[in-house]
């Protein structure tokens, strides 16, 4: 958080981030207006270049807000879990997301416009930002998903690290399908995501019990 916009009462902070989600998350940063943005926030629209300085710091700020509260939202919500069971855990959480996604739809399209379809112009800040937090998600699947495997129940030929292999090899080829198929198209993927984690749970399931017919 700036300096100067730290210092704006907490409603005036609220007003003017709620209104910068609602118009960077409609209409992307290219296209946003800070204009509208602060008409609706209830400022001059020199207050706003005063708290942030540009728009790009703006739209930064905005991209780590969102990515902080979501990233909160899931982490609360991954602690209720109670099975023990590695994938079992891994179905749990990718339905939290989706939950959360539907909850904070703005805020989703706002990360995925950002770290997905990158605008051109900011590529090389929010690539830093991306870096932060793919690192901040590789300690949360450790912490929550992988020290939960149990090599007890693995087949005698198959090493932990194998099972982790391919599990995390499903989770990186169905991100970049899902990002191809609807690469321009973030309303389209985050309003029909259901899509997606049906055929991450039917690829877990074949993961978790094999191709072949016992």
């Amino acid at each position: 958080m700036t300096i100067r916009f730290n210092k704006v009462s907490e409603e005036k902070q609220k007003n003017i981030i709620n209104s910068a989600i609602n118009e960077f998350g409609d209409k992307g940063f290219d296209n946003a207006s800070t204009d509208i943005i602060a008409e609706n926030a209830g400022i001059a629209k020199g207050s706003l270049f005063h708290y942030f300085g540009s728009k790009k710091n703006l739209f930064l700020f905005i991209v780590e807000y969102c990515a902080d509260l979501l990233t909160s939202e899931v982490l609360n919500e991954a602690e209720k879990i109670q099975s023990n069971d590695f994938y079992e855990r891994i179905k749990d959480i990718s339905l939290i997301k989706q939950q959360i996604i539907v909850k904070y739809f703005m805020h989703s399209k706002i990360i995925m416009e950002a770290f997905v379809n990158m605008p051109p112009k900011i590529k090389v800040d929010l690539e830093k930002l991306y870096l932060k937090y793919y690192s901040d998600n590789m300690n949360f699947i450790e912490d929550y998903i992988i020290k939960y495997m149990d090599v007890k129940l693995l087949k005698p030929s198959i090493t932990k690290e194998d099972a982790i292999f391919v599990t995390m090899t499903l989770f990186d080829a169905l991100g970049k399908k899902y990002t191809s198929l609807y690469k321009g198209k973030t309303n389209k993927l985050l309003t029909n995501n259901e899509d997606l984690f049906k055929e991450f749970d039917k690829y877990i399931d074949i993961i978790k019990y094999g191709l072949y017919q016992k």
